[in-house]
């Protein structure tokens, strides 16, 4: 063989090719690394975020819960003690169960930070029963007692018809003396303060069970009527009561209740 024939080694070729070989190898190197990571986070969540077993189209879910829509309600087995449980309005995949005559309990499903980590919250919600509200009774503190006659002014002979107001003057509703039992009574005096007339406190007696004494609100009142005076001289209802027309002039009747006299109301006769 003819020494032209022979390839020439050279030394800056071959640590070309080397160089170029190493290049090569290292950017497939990092190519892989690169792309695993990103074919993991896709094998992770097509195995966690997508429905397996189910006959709708797959897709993502949310990890905040099932849809509300497609939540089972177990129908009605006809027993007291049959759990009944419904989807939450929240939107958060919250459902609540409740057993009849016991508590309830709230059921959640929260996401957790990564794929897989979601759990379940049972919160226990005790039962409650709605009732009427119902005052106490009101206080003499809670109460400001006022005369009222029908008229301001009456001629002869008119009949006199006195009440009690009883005004609920605090901040909240309570209940005002009932209608039963011994009620109100009523005095009448002259302009000097000498008693002409008084009756005599009446019982008033009522069915069972008698009736609710009347609920007073802030600010309300009601009335309980008191007497009647027929403007004749009677200043003590235990004796014998004179004839004697009530002379012309000022007056003031008072009620009273128990314990209780109520502010003066004046009126005139003419």
């Amino acid at each position: 063989m003819d020494e032209s024939d022979v390839p020439r080694w050279s030394p800056d070729d071959h640590l070309m090719r080397v160089y170029t070989r190493g290049r090569t190898l290292r950017r497939r190197r990092v190519a892989v690394m690169t792309g695993l990571p990103a074919l993991a986070v896709a094998l992770v969540i097509t195995l966690v975020l997508v429905p397996r077993g189910s006959d709708r189209p797959h897709g993502l879910r949310t990890l905040a819960g099932p849809n509300p829509s497609t939540s089972a309600v177990p129908p009605d087995t006809g027993s007291a003690d049959a759990p009944t449980t419904a989807p939450s309005d929240s939107g958060s995949g919250a459902t609540v169960t409740s057993r009849a005559g016991g508590s309830r309990q709230v059921t959640s499903t929260t996401a957790g930070l990564h794929a897989g980590e979601g759990g379940t919250t049972t919160v226990p919600i005790a039962s409650t029963t709605t009732t009427a509200d119902v005052p106490a009774a009101c206080t003499d503190a809670d109460l400001d007692y006022s005369t009222i006659t029908d008229k301001a002014a009456y001629a002869k002979g008119d009949t006199v018809t006195i009440s009690l107001v009883v005004r609920n003057r605090s901040s909240h509703s309570c209940e005002g003396p009932g209608r039963c039992g011994v009620g109100p009574w009523a005095a009448v005096e002259d302009s000097a303060g000498t008693q002409v007339w008084r009756n005599n406190p009446i019982a008033v007696s009522c069915t069972n069970p008698p009736p609710p004494p009347p609920r007073l609100d802030p600010g309300q009142s009601t009335t309980y009527q008191a007497g009647s005076w027929n403007q004749k001289v009677c200043p003590n209802q235990g004796s014998t009561c004179s004839n004697k027309q009530a002379s012309s002039g000022s007056y003031r009747a008072i009620a009273h209740r128990g314990s209780v006299t109520a502010a003066a109301a004046s009126f005139t006769l003419n």
